[in-house]
């Protein structure tokens, strides 16, 4: 949009805000004789109604528990809705014990982490069931470069990032601080997913409105909100949306002065950093897929090789990303059990795409064995298909 457009725009803009805006009316009270009206009240509810914060930690139950292994015994998750739908605090109090008891038994082994520390960090307040947004941070532990919690590192990293949503959403109208802190930690491992994979859908990880504050009590010690009588005499010249046109031209040549203030300050370098994010972003776009491979080329089985090795490293929870060389990211696995075949495939791919030497057959039966032995036990992955002619 050319800058003329956003000042004629901006203008526009300010023009039917003005129009829209009622006058302000100052009302005066010479009807109002002393004697203050009441305002009916309503009567309370008997039907309780419980705590956004108790239907929010249910729901994030019933979440983390699609997908895993083992879900927790129906009949104490049933027990839980119930005291939480009708404010039993005391019969929830000891429903979440047998809960924390299951989770930490041998029978809670194969449910997953994210729902194992969360039900041992619900606790009863007086507002009913909740979550002690410090006990379920330690239980989930500091997360590493990848943004991955010490305790979930042996989960699938799509399904720490949709965990970690979940929780940063129940924590919304708890605790902010930790639940920006889950939202950044799953973002940071969703970008991840997709800079390894462009592929991979993107989650929306946002932080949620807080729920809305109710206000009651104000009646509770005998004191009424009162209203005084307005003559229906004041104001009856005015009506809404007249803009008196003495006060339009003042703010148009604000409005004006602002918008080409605003213009000026655009400077030639603003727009070279942009220009050098945008070049940024065209470096680390992924490399050919494996469907441009030559499989017919020792040279390039070798690379495929390598990738096999990279894709099998980020399901045990260590990714490589597009700014890292392959010595980089040898050296990083450098403390795993699979150090060894890595730096040997790395080695290999070194010699394939930057020595300028001859690769040969006897170079990529190297590569992938030690792609194999970072794969570990078979999961029967298939062999690329050599379609290249004779």
């Amino acid at each position: 949009m050319s800058s003329l457009s956003k000042i004629l725009l901006l203008h526009l803009t300010v023009l039917i805000i003005l129009f829209a805006l009622p006058q302000t009316v100052a009302a005066s009270d010479d009807a109002n004789s002393g004697g203050l009206t009441t305002i009916p009240t309503s009567p309370p509810s008997t039907h309780y109604i419980p705590s956004v914060n108790a239907t929010k930690t249910i729901d994030a139950i019933d979440k983390l528990s699609q997908g895993s292994n083992a879900a927790l015994p129906n009949s104490l998750l049933d027990q839980l809705k119930k005291d939480v739908q009708s404010g039993n605090n005391t019969d929830a109090a000891e429903t979440i014990r047998q809960l924390q008891s299951y989770v930490t038994s041998s029978n809670g082994t194969k449910v997953s982490p994210a729902l194992k520390d969360l039900v041992q960090s619900l606790t009863v307040q007086q507002s009913g069931v909740t979550v002690d947004p410090t006990v379920l941070k330690s239980l989930l532990g500091d997360p590493n470069q990848e943004g991955v919690p010490s305790n979930l590192t042996g989960m699938d990293p799509a399904m720490v990032a949709k965990d970690l949503l979940t929780l940063a959403n129940l924590l919304s109208g708890i605790d902010r601080s930790t639940a920006s802190s889950f939202a950044q930690d799953s973002q940071q491992i969703e970008e991840t997913l997709r800079a390894l994979d462009p592929s991979t859908p993107s989650g929306v990880v946002s932080i949620p409105p807080p729920p809305p504050i109710s206000v009651s009590g104000l009646n509770s010690g005998g004191l009424t909100p009162q209203v005084p009588q307005v003559s229906p005499r004041v104001g009856a010249g005015f009506q809404p949306g007249q803009i008196d046109p003495v006060f339009i031209l003042p703010v148009i040549v604000a409005v004006s002065l602002g918008a080409f203030l605003a213009l000026r300050r655009s400077s030639p370098v603003d727009r070279s950093l942009r220009t050098t994010s945008h070049g940024r972003e065209d470096d680390e776009k992924p490399e050919r897929s494996e469907t441009d491979l030559n499989f017919g080329s020792a040279r390039e089985m070798v690379v495929f090789y390598f990738r096999r090795a990279i894709a099998a490293m980020l399901k045990k929870g260590i990714p490589k990303f597009h700014f890292e060389t392959h010595r980089e990211f040898s050296a990083k696995c450098v403390s795993r059990p699979e150090a060894e075949p890595i730096g040997q495939v790395a080695s290999l791919y070194e010699k394939a795409m930057f020595s300028g030497r001859e690769v040969t057959q006897s170079d990529v039966n190297a590569a992938r064995e030690n792609s194999l032995l970072v794969e570990g036990p078979s999961t029967g992955s298939e062999e690329p298909v050599n379609t290249s002619r004779a």
